[in-house]
Parts: structure tokens; sequence; C-alpha cells
């Protein structure tokens, strides 16, 4: 090689902040992306925990695109799994509803999204 001369695979100036800004928008979209589908998966009752570490594996891992993968899989899975949502606070809603099996006015726990029956001891 000639002196002063670039090697291959050498990397100067501009590449770099090109390169940077590269590798951080897929950092910051991966995130933004593991975030949303973390809270979108909590509140359907899903397994958020899991949802996230597969985006991020995706995202850092497959370069950004095997994040956008997980997300595409996780928006077909999640149209399976209703959000939950809690009891209406007014209209016609007449007190909390009883348990099918004992007839016992079910009690809303807000932490799960759902109704439980003391007596049973099991959410309906």
């Amino acid at each position: 090689m000639f002196p002063g001369a670039p090697t291959p695979f050498q990397i100067e100036g501009i590449e770099w902040a090109v390169l940077l800004s590269i590798i951080l928008s897929i950092l910051v979209v991966g995130t933004v992306g593991a975030v949303w589908v973390y809270e979108d998966a909590r509140r359907r009752g899903m397994d958020a925990g899991v949802w996230l570490v597969l985006v991020l594996l995706g995202t850092f891992l497959g370069f950004g695109l095997g994040g956008l993968l997980v997300i595409g899989i996780y928006r077909a899975v999640r149209t399976n799994h209703p959000v939950r949502m809690a009891p209406p606070a007014e209209g016609p809603w007449a007190g909390p509803p009883s348990c099918d099996v004992c007839r016992q006015p079910l009690a809303w726990i807000p932490q799960y999204g759902r109704w439980y029956c003391s007596r049973c001891g099991q959410y309906r």
C-alpha cells in the first residue's frame, strides 16, 4: 500500500456521523416500539415481559429489521386478546355482577382487570 492511502474498511469524518446516526435511530425506534408493545400487551393481559424481550432482541440482534418483524407478529397475535377495561362508573350498571356458579356478588380487582368471586376463589 502507498503511504497515506486509505485502507479497505477505513471510515473517516462524515461516514462516522452517518453510521452513528443510523445506529442511534435504530436503537431509538426499537426502544419506542418495545415500550409500546410492552404497554399494549400489559393492557391486554398478555405476557408483556416476553414481548418486550423479543422486540429488544429482534431490534439489537436483527439490526432493526428483526424488531419490526416481531412487532408485526405481535400485531397479528394481539387481535385475539381484547383490551381489559374497568367496569363503567355510571349508567345502567346496577352494582357488581354475580358469580355464575354461587350467585355471590363479584369484586372488581383493578390489578388484573377482572372480576373475582371470593366464595369460589376464582376470577370470572
